[in-house]
C-alpha cells in the first residue's frame, strides 16, 4: 500500500475504550484516511490541551489505517524538551527511513523549515 501516515505508537492489543463524543473528529479523519488511500495526500493536525483526547483519536485513526492494511508510523514530541525535528526523525526510523539534511535547524527560518517539509515528503514519496 502506498500511502504513509505520520502516526506510529506500540498500542497493546486489547479491546480500545470506545471514544465518546468525537463521532465529527472520526468521521474527519476518516474521511482524510479515505482520501489518502484513493491517492489524495493531506494532513491532519490534532490540536488541544493536555488530556483532551488527541493521542486516543490518533490511536484510534493509526487503529483504522492499519486495518486497511496501510503502513503507520507516530512520532510525539513532549513538553520536556526534544532535539529539533525529534517526531519526524522517530517516525521515519519507524519505518526505515532517515530525515534528509541531518544537520540541526534550530535556528532555521520559515523559508528552511518548508523546505525541509518538502524534502521530508519527497523522501517519504520515494519510499512507497
Amino acid at each position: 500500500m502506498g500511502v504513509w501516515l505520520g502516526v506510529h505508537m506500540h498500542r497493546p492489543t486489547a479491546v480500545s475504550p470506545a471514544i465518546v463524543g468525537r463521532d465529527r473528529e472520526q468521521a474527519e479523519l476518516a474521511a482524510a484516511l479515505a482520501g489518502a488511500r484513493a491517492g489524495h495526500g493531506g494532513a491532519a493536525l490534532l490540536l488541544g490541551e493536555a488530556g483532551m483526547g488527541k493521542s486516543m483519536l490518533a490511536d484510534w485513526l493509526a487503529g483504522q489505517a492499519e486495518q486497511a492494511g496501510v503502513r503507520v508510523a507516530r512520532g510525539a514530541c513532549s513538553a520536556a524538551g526534544m532535539p529539533p525535528l525529534w517526531p519526524w526523525r522517530r517516525s521515519l526510523a519507524a519505518i526505515g527511513l532517515a530525515l534528509p539534511g541531518q544537520q540541526d535547524r534550530s535556528a532555521a527560518g520559515p523559508a528552511d523549515r518548508e523546505l525541509m517539509a518538502a524534502a521530508t515528503v519527497s523522501t517519504i514519496a520515494a519510499a512507497m
